[in-house]
């Protein structure tokens, strides 16, 4: 990350004990203390960015950063070795996503791994 040239701010929250338990969701504190962070942070509502949660247990490519740029609204891509699968990603249809090849709860509004998903 520090060769890509971005800025970025890393940020560390525990999780809460009650979510330490299969089935539950994971990550939400973590998310939420991002997105408090931004609001606060941001500059102008005029300034341009992409918002990306990278987690923890991945490994990522400079092309993943470069392609996201791009990103206008909402980006999402496939995520490997995630869910029990060898990849999760999004099902898509005349370019719009219809929906989720995943391993946990495919019937979740946003089935998706935290890291296959970008906002600007």
């Amino acid at each position: 990350l520090a060769s890509s040239g971005l800025p970025y701010t890393h940020l560390n929250v525990a999780t809460p004990r009650r979510y330490k338990r299969a089935g539950l969701p994971r990550a939400t504190e973590q998310r939420n203390t991002g997105l408090s962070w931004l609001r606060v942070q941001r500059r102008s509502p005029q300034e341009p960015g992409v918002v990306y949660f990278a987690d923890d247990d991945n490994t990522y490519s400079l092309e993943l950063f470069s392609e996201m740029r791009s990103t206008r609204k909402v980006s999402v891509w496939p995520v490997g070795l995630v869910g029990g699968r060898r990849y999760e990603r999004p099902i898509v249809e005349n370019g719009k996503v219809v929906g989720w090849y995943t391993g946990w709860r495919a019937d979740r509004p946003f089935a998706i791994d935290m890291a296959g998903f970008a906002v600007s």
